[in-house]
């Protein structure tokens, strides 16, 4: 089934406007003044639209599947498709120093349903390198059904839900997760870089909430999985504010994990 992957020239002149992006373009421009800065925002461009190669790391995503992340605290409402650009970019921005130059991320899903290319199908490293290890384990590993301790990122295609901490996930962005692994398990990708089976919150034998409140679609048998349940109808629940309610005096955290049920008065 055709599936539409945005490649990183989508988001890579968002990237450059990002105080790393402007960095590399002085870079550039020094190393190579003839064309000023018009041609060195043109190489930044490029060389921001290159995903970091896999060379000399092992990359078995076929051992594994994929982990499901989202980005972070706080909120991330976007009023255009150019939100979301310009929000890839700015993790471009925050990844840049911590993973090797690059964004670590192999794919990113907006709240609209567009799919971008990160790393695509290199390998990523945003899945926990260093998640603790356990009798099973070793630092950085998971325990895999049928495969037994697998690294997190050799074995697992990293991909984002472009949603924070305080945001739902839309069923644009379930309905496009679920093309997405089912494109990555597929005929169209290579066998070598074929997704496993298997679908991983990031939390998944990590110290971390990742990701939020995607994490009940973050499994097996969930509606993100091309095997699994059929897409559930879209809930709307109307804000406080919208019915003239007050802010609420106390508000109290309570982790997903921690969640076992709810009344109905």
């Amino acid at each position: 089934m055709a599936i539409d992957i945005k490649p990183r020239w989508a988001w890579a002149g968002h990237a450059v406007r990002t105080a790393r992006g402007q960095d590399l373009i002085a870079r550039l421009e020094r190393e190579n003044p003839s064309g000023g800065i018009p041609g060195a925002i043109v190489r930044a461009e490029a060389q921001i639209a290159a995903p970091s190669a896999s060379t000399g790391r092992v990359w078995t995503p076929y051992r594994g599947g994929v982990f499901i992340h989202h980005a972070g605290p706080r909120s991330f409402t976007p009023q255009s498709d150019d939100d979301c650009l310009q929000h890839i970019g700015d993790i471009w921005h925050d990844h840049y120093p911590k993973f090797g130059g690059d964004i670590a991320y192999n794919f990113i899903v907006c709240q609209h349903g567009n799919i971008f290319t990160g790393r695509g199908y290199q390998r990523g490293e945003a899945n926990g390198g260093d998640a603790p290890a356990t009798p099973n384990t070793r630092q950085g590993e998971v325990w895999v059904p049928g495969e037994g301790a697998v690294g997190r990122n050799a074995g697992f295609y990293s991909v984002l839900g472009l949603i924070r901490e305080q945001n739902s996930p839309t069923s644009a962005m379930l309905d496009a997760m679920k093309r997405l692994i089912g494109h990555l398990r597929g005929p169209d990708v290579s066998p070598a870089r074929k997704a496993g089976p298997h679908i991983f919150p990031h939390r998944h034998g990590d110290n971390t909430v990742c990701p939020g409140n995607l994490t009940p679609y973050a499994q097996n048998g969930s509606r993100i999985d091309p095997g699994g349940s059929p897409a559930a109808p879209t809930v709307s629940i109307v804000p406080r504010a919208q019915w003239g309610a007050r802010p609420p005096r106390t508000v109290t955290r309570v982790e997903l994990a921690d969640r076992t049920g709810f009344a109905v008065h």
